[in-house]
């Protein structure tokens, strides 16, 4: 199906953008690498040195061993350079594929914005330095081909309901439907703005298809290895965050039913739109480690998308508290979590913290990584491990944390 087909199926009774021809911005250089364009439709995918086998180094004893990388450890390697920026995410493959680790989830839409060329989300301002503005690559061509190439899977991360803020909602372009749905924020609660933060609502179905149109737009157009999106669901417990939705289409449901039932759809909606394009693409979701949380304040019913199937291949739950924590010890969070499982194929992969032993938040460390991992490989649902996150991992000047890595290195 093409882009525009699908577009135009996914998105009955929500009008796409009409975006213009793609407009140069100034630039003080005549290089042919400028310093930004204003690049609002994209052109035709070419996957260019990508490949569409399995990379070969990627999980073959199925288990998985990731890192997350986030848009602010892509900010100080972006560049109006295709070579440059090829170079430096390079560099990070090489580095991850050298210490054992088979998967990155590499975050490509943070706030409702793309690290590539999007005729539904705009330009990141992670990618050129200004909201709505890009550069004359695809990053995510690049940052897919050079993960591919040392042997990584590559899942795209993205945020469903986070959206940018305010300032930068006002720089984009209008035609984009987030940016009108914004513009009628004083009278309508699809999109919403708390402290200056724009965010989508699911309670309304046209919302939740520009997400899943989203996602069908990447899976169709990019050779992902996966799609995993992480712990932001509601961003509060407010009534008044989508009183109008509630009051057009609660039918009946209590307000905690029914945001628990907008997140379902969502979450099931992208399972589909995955599956529908390319099977072979994995969806996972990083929950918050507290289930209670999850249900109460996040309004994500976790424990039925891995009981029920057709919500999930792999669950990462971030299970970021050490052995002793007063609350959430690591090794019953696992063990609970583990036991959630029943739905057929799909896998528990513990998401881990090596940011907190990098901030000096956890006690007698040197080997705790090496022994969660030992321990997460004992339960009978195990996929694989991930670690938040790889500026922790890969660019600490911590002792200790140098330490936890040369351990854990000897598990992989």
């Amino acid at each position: 199906m093409t882009a525009a087909c699908l577009m135009l199926s996914l998105l009955a009774g929500c009008q796409l953008p009409v975006l213009s021809k793609p407009a140069e911005k100034d630039s003080p250089s005549a290089s042919s690498e400028r310093s930004g364009t204003v690049v609002e439709s994209p052109p035709p995918f070419s996957p260019g040195e990508d490949s569409p086998q399995q990379p070969v180094n990627a999980d073959e004893d199925g288990e998985i061993r990731a890192v997350w990388i986030t848009q602010f450890e892509l900010n100080p390697i972006r560049s109006p350079s295709a070579s440059a920026f090829r170079s430096s995410f390079a560099a990070m493959m090489k580095n991850c594929a050298d210490f054992g680790l088979n998967t990155v989830f590499v975050q490509v839409r943070p706030n409702g914005d793309a690290f590539y060329p999007s005729q539904i989300y705009p330009w990141s301002v992670y990618v050129s330095g200004t909201a709505g503005v890009g550069v004359d690559y695809d990053p995510l061509a690049v940052m897919i081909e050079e993960a591919h190439r040392y042997g990584i899977k590559f899942h795209a991360w993205f945020n469903p309901y986070r959206l940018q803020p305010e300032s930068q909602m006002q720089a984009i372009s209008g035609a984009y439907q987030t940016r009108k749905w914004y513009d009628q924020h004083t009278s309508s609660d699809r999109v919403v703005v708390i402290n200056g933060t724009c965010y989508l609502n699911p309670g309304y179905p046209e919302a939740r298809q520009l997400i899943c149109s989203g996602v069908e737009e990447i899976v169709s157009r990019y050779n992902v290895d996966g799609i995993h999106i992480d712990d932001y669901f509601y961003p509060t417990t407010e009534t008044s965050f989508d009183a109008e939705a509630f009051a057009a289409n609660g039918n009946g449901k209590s307000l905690q039913e029914f945001r628990v039932d907008n997140v379902d759809q969502t979450i099931k909606g992208i399972y589909d739109a995955i599956k529908k394009q390319k099977p072979s693409v994995v969806f996972g979701v990083s929950p918050s480690g507290n289930m209670s949380n999850n249900i109460n304040k996040l309004y994500a019913n976790t424990k039925k998308w891995t009981s029920a199937d057709g919500y999930l291949d792999y669950v990462i739950p971030q299970i970021y508290w050490n052995y002793d924590h007063p609350t959430a010890p690591f090794a019953p969070t696992l063990t609970a979590w583990n036991e959630t499982v029943t739905a057929s194929g799909v896998k528990v992969i513990p998401g881990l913290a090596p940011y907190k032993i990098d901030q000096g938040e956890w006690e007698n460390c040197g080997s705790v990584l090496g022994t969660m991992v030992a321990d997460s490989r004992k339960q009978s649902h195990y996929g694989g491990v991930a670690f938040y996150n790889y500026s922790a991992m890969f660019q600490s000047s911590s002792n200790i944390m140098k330490t936890e890595m040369e351990n854990l290195s000897k598990l992989f």
